[in-house]
C-alpha cells in the first residue's frame, strides 16, 4: 500500500503547507529538546541529592556471612537415550 500526497498547485496554499510542516517539525524538536534537558536535570539533581543527604542507618555486619547465604543445588540427572 502506497500513500501518495502531493503538494497544492496554488503557490500561497504550498507555501502555508510547508511553512506549518516546518513549525511542526521546530516544535517537536523544540520539546524534545526541553523534554531531554528535563531528564538529565532531574537525574543530576537526584544523584546530588543522594550523595549529599546522610544515610539513616548503617546496615549491621554479621561475621559468619561473607557476601550472602548460598545453597548448593545439584544438577538435574540427564536422560540417556539408547
Amino acid at each position: 500500500m502506497r500513500i501518495a500526497f502531493a503538494l497544492p498547485r496554488h503557490p500561497l496554499l504550498r507555501a502555508l503547507l510547508l511553512a506549518a510542516g516546518a513549525l511542526i517539525l521546530v516544535g517537536l524538536l523544540f520539546f524534545g529538546l526541553i523534554a531531554g534537558v528535563a531528564v538529565v536535570a532531574f537525574g543530576t539533581l537526584a544523584l546530588l541529592v543522594r550523595r549529599l543527604l546522610p544515610r539513616k542507618t548503617a546496615r549491621t555486619r554479621h561475621e559468619d556471612v561473607i557476601e550472602g547465604e548460598f545453597r548448593v543445588v545439584e544438577p538435574p540427572p540427564r536422560a540417556r537415550i539408547g
